[in-house]
């Protein structure tokens, strides 16, 4: 075979014979779900902003009215509210996916009902989690931990 023909079927041989794999794919789910978390948050607080925009407010100055809407660290405050599900196993990100699924399903008018968290079934979920070691003792002192 002429080498003009290796160069052109060599790439192809090689490509084909190649692992190909969908970024994240390798990664362990929690791992994924920590990826997925920025993109995902910015989508979400954009939707919310979204049904804000179109849904009426009669707040009248209160300061706990209620309007739907974000705050500027929304994106933030939404990572972090889904973090604990990225620090366990994969039954753990699971719950997270299944939350961000929930929050994914809602229609405007689910986020303005005043009906409670129409997502209260995906979040109890957690428990599925490790709770977080914030590094600091226990509360209550001593005692707490049957000490002195």
């Amino acid at each position: 075979m002429p080498r003009s023909a290796w160069c052109l079927i060599l790439p192809l041989l090689l490509g084909c014979t190649g692992k190909n794999t969908v970024a994240g794919q390798e990664e362990p789910k929690p791992a994924q779900l920590a990826a997925s978390l920025p993109s995902w948050c910015e989508k979400a607080c954009q939707k919310i902003n979204g049904c804000a925009a179109n849904t009426p407010c009669d707040c009248m100055g209160t300061d706990a009215c209620g309007c739907l809407g974000v705050n500027d660290g929304c994106v933030d405050d939404c990572q972090d509210a889904l973090r604990p599900f990225t620090k366990g196993d994969d039954a753990c990100a699971a719950a997270g996916e299944r939350l961000k699924a929930c929050v994914d399903g809602l229609s405007c008018s689910d986020l303005n009902s005043s009906g409670g968290d129409p997502c209260q079934e995906a979040r109890k979920d957690i428990e599925l989690c490790p709770e977080e070691d914030d590094g600091n003792p226990p509360s209550g002192g001593p005692d707490a931990m049957g000490g002195p």
